[in-house]
């Protein structure tokens, strides 16, 4: 019996990122990393909060890097990631992957964020 290695994948650190009320939009994980066996293209990305999202305090950023372009939705607490570009270049954008709260009483509770790409 052999197991097949998924064709994309994204590992990350694990390393759980320390927020504190008031800092700046800090990186999520500046060690995560992308891999496809298959293709040297990706088409998306996406980030989520998947666990205890508070709309209107939780926010995901990045810097647009061309070709990759995004966007946030805050009803959701997902940013999207899109555009055909090589597989270091989304690599490099999740990486850059911001977490701010913007709340004078931030939910102290932990929240789980997701990364997940396309091909």
């Amino acid at each position: 019996m052999t197991s097949r290695v998924p064709p994309v994948s994204v590992a990350t650190t694990g390393t759980p990122l320390a927020y504190f009320q008031g800092q700046p939009a800090t990186p999520i994980d500046p060690g995560v990393a992308v891999s496809d066996n298959e293709n040297d293209t990706l088409t998306g990305a996406s980030v989520q909060i998947s666990v205890n999202y508070v709309n209107g305090q939780d926010i995901l950023a990045f810097a647009n890097q061309t070709p990759i372009t995004g966007s946030f939705n805050a009803a959701t607490g997902t940013l999207t990631l899109s555009g055909n570009a090589s597989v270091t270049a989304y690599q490099a954008a999740l990486r850059s992957v911001t977490y701010q709260n913007t709340s004078t009483n931030p939910s102290q509770l932990t929240r789980t964020v997701m990364f997940t790409v396309k091909d």
